[in-house]
C-alpha cells in the first residue's frame, strides 16, 4: 500500500475499516499500521475479530509465547498464555514479534542515553519498560525515567531518585510487584539485598537478607540464592510488604554454582560439577501455586569441560528449551544437552562480550561496539549459524568501546535495546523510523 500524500487520506473510518477487513496478511496489516495513526488504532481497534491468537500460533513458537507477550503486555499477570482470550493481548504479542524480528533486518546505530558519570562509574543495570536503574561502584541505585520523541527518534532521561545501598552495588533488578507497582531488587558486593518501592521511593526489605547472586522473574516474584538455598519474595498487597515466599533448598551435589536465571516463574541454577561438566539446577512447574510441593530437577548436559575463561566470565543464559548459552571472550557455547551442543570459537578480529535473548532473538556484544542480532527458528539453526559474517544487520553502538551488557525492554509497542559499553556509558537502540511514516505522524 502506497500513500504519496500525508495528508490525501481523506476517506471515511468505515470505509479503510472495510478496506483491512479485507487483508488476510497479519504483516502487512501491521506495516499499515506504521503509515498513520488513524491507521494505527484501526487496526488496533476496529479489527476486533481478527484471528491474531491463531496467527500468532501459526508464526511463533510455543515456547516464545509468554516471554513475548509479557514483554508486550507488562501490566498484564499472565499464568498460561495459552489460556488467554483477550484479541488485544494476542495482537500486542504479534506485533511484538515482529516488531523484535525486525531488529535481524536493519542496520541501527545506538544513541548514548546516559553518559558515563563524572565522579562515579554505572556498575550494572537493567530496564523495565520506561524505567531505567542503574547500581554504582559507591554502592548508590539510580532510577530514570526515559522519553522518547516518535517524531526525531531522539530520546532523553530523567532521574526519578536515588539512594544509598551500602558497598558497591555488582546486580540490581527490576521487577513486576502487581499489575501496576514496579519493585526493585540490587546485591551488593557485600551480599546484602535490598528492595526498593519506585512509587514511594522507599527502601522496602524485610530485615537483614544475604545473598550469593540475585534474580526477577517475568511474574510478580524474585528470587536470591545463598549457597543453593534459593528464597522466593513477592509483594503482599494485603500488609503492603515484600513477603518470603517459597523456600527452596536444592542438593547441588558439590556443583560449583555459576548463574542464578528464571525461567517464566521459576529459579534456574547454571553450574559445573567437580569435572568441569556443565549442569543445570531448577524445580519442577507450576511454581506459582505456592501451597504445592516443588521437585528438584537435575540436568547433566555432557561435553566436554567449560574453560576456565568461561566459567571465570560466568555469563550464561537458560533458553525456554532448556539450552545453555555461554560465552567467554573467544567462545560462544550453544548447548542442548548430550552430543547436541556447539562451541564457535572464530569471531575475527572482535571479542564477545555479552549475551541476551529475547523470543527467538539471540543478541551477542562484542569488543568492536557492536551488537549482532539473530532472528532464530531453533537451536538447530544457531548450531549452523556463520557468526564471522556480520554485515548491516547490527546495532553500533560504538566506535571505541566494548558492548559489555545487553537489555531489551518494550514500551508502548515499540523495542528498545539497552547497551552499557565499557567506557561506563549507558546506549539505547531502537528501529529506525521512515521518513514517510515521521511526515504522517508529524500531520
Amino acid at each position: 500500500m502506497e500513500v504519496d500524500e500525508p495528508v490525501g487520506i481523506q476517506l471515511p473510518i468505515e470505509v479503510w475499516e472495510s478496506i483491512f477487513r479485507e487483508i488476510d496478511d497479519p504483516f502487512a496489516l501491521i506495516k499499515c499500521q506504521e503509515i498513520c495513526e488513524s491507521f494505527y488504532w484501526i487496526v488496533s481497534n476496529q479489527l476486533p475479530n481478527y484471528e491474531w491468537r491463531r496467527r500468532a500460533k501459526d508464526h511463533i513458537h510455543e515456547f516464545y509465547f509468554h516471554e513475548v507477550m509479557h514483554k508486550s503486555s507488562q501490566d498484564f499477570y499472565i499464568r498460561e498464555v495459552l489460556k488467554v482470550e483477550d484479541r488485544q493481548k494476542w495482537f500486542g504479542m504479534f506485533r511484538s514479534w515482529f516488531k523484535w524480528k525486525m531488529f535481524d533486518h536493519k542496520k541501527i546505530a545506538a544513541a548514548q542515553l546516559i553518559p558515563a558519570f563524572k565522579t562515579d562509574t554505572v556498575t550494572c543495570f537493567d530496564v523495565w519498560h520506561d524505567i531505567l536503574v542503574a547500581g554504582t561502584r559507591s554502592g548508590m541505585i539510580e532510577f530514570f525515567s526515559v522519553t522518547e520523541d516518535i517524531t526525531t527518534s531522539k530520546f532523553d532521561t530523567a532521574r526519578i531518585f536515588s539512594k544509598s545501598h551500602g558497598d558497591e552495588i555488582v546486580q540490581v533488578r527490576l521487577w513486576s510487584a502487581s499489575d501496576s507497582l514496579v519493585f526493585a531488587i540490587s546485591l551488593s558486593a557485600d551480599k546484602l539485598v535490598k528492595f526498593w518501592n519506585l512509587e514511594t521511593q522507599k527502601e522496602i526489605t524485610p530485615g537483614t537478607i544475604y545473598a550469593d547472586q540475585i534474580c526477577s522473574s517475568t511474574m510478580h516474584n524474585c528470587f536470591a540464592a545463598l549457597r543453593g538455598k534459593i528464597t522466593e519474595y513477592y509483594y503482599d498487597q494485603k500488609s503492603d510488604r515484600v513477603t518470603c515466599g517459597v523456600k527452596i533448598e536444592l542438593d547441588c551435589e558439590h556443583d560449583t554454582l555459576l548463574t542464578l536465571l528464571s525461567l517464566h516463574t521459576k529459579p534456574v541454577i547454571v553450574a559445573t560439577n567437580r569435572f568441569g561438566i556443565l549442569k543445570t539446577h531448577n524445580v519442577s512447574e507450576p511454581f506459582l501455586s505456592r501451597e504445592k510441593q516443588h521437585f528438584q530437577v537435575t540436568q547433566t548436559y555432557g561435553g566436554k569441560p567449560l574453560s576456565p575463561l568461561m566459567k571465570k566470565k560466568n555469563k550464561f543464559l537458560v533458553t525456554f528449551r532448556n539450552a545453555v548459552i555461554g560465552i567467554s571472550d573467544n567462545e560462544l557455547l550453544i548447548h542442548a544437552s548430550g552430543v547436541d551442543h556447539r562451541m564457535f570459537t572464530n569471531f575475527g578480529n572482535r571479542n564477545l562480550k555479552s549475551v541476551k535473548t529475547h523470543g527467538n532473538n539471540l543478541f551477542l556484544g562484542f569488543s568492536s561496539g557492536r551488537v549482532q542480532v539473530i532472528n532464530y527458528k531453533n537451536i538447530t539453526f544457531l548450531f549452523k549459524f556463520n557468526y564471522r559474517d556480520h554485515d548491516d544487520r547490527e546495532i553500533t553502538v560504538s566506535t571505541s568501546s566494548s558492548v559489555d551488557d545487553i537489555v531489551v525492554s518494550e514500551f508502548q509497542t515499540s523495542p528498545y535495546v539497552f547497551t552499557q559499553a565499557s567506557d561506563k556509558s549507558l546506549y539505547i537502540a531502537s528501529l529506525p523510523i521512515d521518513d514517510a511514516i515521521v511526515a504522517h505522524r508529524s500531520t
